[in-house]
């Protein structure tokens, strides 16, 4: 008797963010087929439990995609009737650009706000208290900013001076005559020499 035939998953399945709202899917096929089933859903939703859109494109534009958004697709081939079993990979659409005015008082339970990232060997922190002894003057701060306190931090202890960043998210600023940046800054020193502190601005081409 001759074994039925196999309908053989898609492999090297690649999703990767072409804009705020698109993005571009590709993979090789399992065998010979020419048709395919993909979902797009939120990342985390899990196996599908329907059929896909049907589809004999590849590589795959999607688009009206939401900013800002983590996405998950799943596809499978379709051999004429049988299907393969789902494979699937993430993908996160970036943020959108912000029109100035722009503020953010780092009020977000904790966490980097969405659309901002930081680098470096020290994370940056976001609270509205003192943070022990390390804030303010040996863990009292005198004074209050426009948003009741909160802020962001970094502890420069060991190691110390490692160019840490916080970057924030693109603000277009065409729209203003002088554009302005104000900021709170609160340093403490613990009886040693503080470290260098910069702003930098990306102007579209360079920093």
């Amino acid at each position: 008797a001759e074994a039925p035939a196999i309908c053989f998953p898609p492999t090297a399945l690649v999703a990767t963010a072409t804009s705020t709202t698109e993005a571009t899917v590709s993979w090789t096929a399992g065998y010979s087929e020419t048709t395919w089933e993909y979902v797009i859903q939120d990342s985390g939703t899990g196996v599908p439990t329907t059929s896909g859109t049907l589809t004999t494109t590849n590589p795959l534009s999607l688009t009206g995609l939401t900013e800002n958004t983590a996405y998950e697709i799943y596809l499978r081939a379709d051999c004429g009737g049988d299907l393969s079993p789902w494979v699937n990979t993430d993908f996160t659409t970036p943020c959108d650009t912000f029109t100035a005015p722009y503020s953010q008082d780092f009020e977000n339970a904790g966490a980097i706000p969405d659309c901002w990232s930081m680098s470096g060997a020290e994370p940056w922190l976001f609270t509205n208290s003192a943070a022990a002894s390390h804030i303010g003057n040996a863990g009292s701060i005198g004074n209050t900013t426009a948003s009741g306190g909160y802020f962001a931090y970094v502890d420069d202890s060991s190691p110390d001076s490692t160019g840490t960043t916080l970057v924030s998210p693109l603000i277009d600023t065409s729209s203003l005559t002088t554009p302005v940046l104000s900021f709170y800054l609160l340093s403490n020193n613990e009886g040693n020499s503080n470290v260098s502190f910069s702003v930098d601005v990306y102007d579209g081409a360079a920093w």
